[in-house]
């Protein structure tokens, strides 16, 4: 699976197993009012292209660490 959509009265916030789907390109909360924050295991999405969150309450986005380019 590449894309996940939870559009639409998802809840107040995301289940960390989010971060399980490490080939997600895309994923889209719209019209999310309750969803406030999403958790740090979204950091795991190491090859997210797109996050929409387009009516959606969502105040701060995870910090996202990352490994330094080898050169």
């Amino acid at each position: 699976m590449n894309s996940l959509s939870l559009d639409y009265g998802w809840g107040n916030n995301l289940p960390a197993e989010i971060g399980d789907f490490k080939h997600l390109k895309k994923l889209h909360l719209f019209y999310n009012g309750w969803l406030k924050e999403l958790p740090p295991e979204i950091g795991n999405l190491t090859e997210l292209e797109e996050l929409l969150l387009f009516g959606s309450r969502v105040e701060v986005l995870p910090r996202r660490d990352r490994k330094p380019d080898k050169t």
